[in-house]
């Protein structure tokens, strides 16, 4: 190539790579400036997952250039019949009310350009527990004592007893200590519950618990040193003390309501046949204490554990 060719060609080149960057820039910027789709949104937890109340949160990151997001459910993970559950910019949804059973979930991101990919498919399986079946409690069934009759006044410090208005009374003169006077009612031929019967004769008595409400018209709470005391007993056949509860005696005793003397009864306890039932009224042990009044019993009843 001459000389003059070379000045030729170089000062065409240099004429021609401003054109060229020119129209390169401006085909950059077409392209730029053309409106692109969104990225594909992902699910915030990906694969399966379990609820056992029918209501959880389906949320998804946020995609680039996105407008708003649609969001399928089906029961099938090939989405034959998707439903579409949300549509809207948030990227979140709360699902409600859903029974047992496999669902599947998918969402896409939307613009002015277009729609993105669908995303991976997220599985939620929900697994309602069925409701406990609560534990039946036992409800104590209360049997009350007549106290019209069969009840006996005795120990040395009994006066007599009297019934009225369906209050059993039970006087009393007490002096020194372990003098006492008590209510007997005789069982023979009522048998307390029981839970075994052994061929010896023996059992054992079921959960029984023995009440009754007293009151007394004097006070009867004694030395407290030696305090006074209230005591039910089951007797045998001959009369002998089987097994009772002390309980001193508290402020209750003079008060309307009065105090409830109480014994319950152990399951665990083999005996022969209790044959009478005792409510006994103790001055304390070594106490000089005295007391000239009434007892009044308001009610009595035992209380079956069922």
């Amino acid at each position: 190539m001459s000389n003059n060719n070379q000045r030729h060609w170089y000062r065409g080149w240099k004429v021609m790579i401003p054109i060229l960057a020119a129209i390169i820039g401006g085909i950059f910027v077409l392209f730029a400036s053309f409106p692109q789709t969104p990225t594909t949104p992902l699910f915030k937890e990906m694969g399966g997952d379990t609820d056992t109340d029918g209501d959880y949160e389906i949320s998804w990151e946020s995609s680039k250039r996105a407008i708003k997001y649609i969001l399928q459910e089906d029961s099938n993970p090939a989405f034959t019949s998707p439903r579409t559950v949300y549509t809207g910019s948030e990227t979140k949804k709360h699902i409600y009310g859903k029974s047992d059973g496999d669902y599947y979930y998918r969402v896409m991101a939307c613009n002015n350009a277009g729609e993105s990919e669908w995303s991976p498919i997220r599985k939620m399986t929900v697994i309602i527990s069925p409701p406990l079946t609560p534990t039946p409690i036992p409800i104590p069934i209360p049997i009350p004592i007549p106290l019209t009759a069969g009840w006996k006044a005795q120990g040395p410090g009994a006066i007599g007893k009297e019934y009225k208005d369906g209050i059993l009374e039970l006087k009393a003169s007490l002096h020194g200590g372990d003098d006492y006077a008590e209510l007997f009612l005789d069982l023979r031929g009522v048998r307390l519950p029981e839970i075994e019967r052994n061929p010896d004769g023996t059992y054992n008595l079921a959960d029984t618990e023995l009440i009754a409400v007293v009151r007394s018209d004097q006070d009867f709470k004694g030395d407290p040193n030696h305090p006074n005391g209230a005591q039910f007993l089951l007797k045998n056949k001959q009369w002998d003390n089987l097994i009772g509860t002390w309980l001193n005696i508290n402020d209750a005793m003079m008060s309307p309501a009065g105090m409830e003397i109480f014994f319950m009864v152990p399951n665990n306890k083999i005996s022969r046949e209790v044959a009478g039932i005792s409510l006994k009224f103790t001055i304390g042990s070594n106490s000089k204490e005295t007391y000239e009044g009434s007892f009044f019993v308001q009610k009595a009843y035992l209380i079956l554990q069922a």
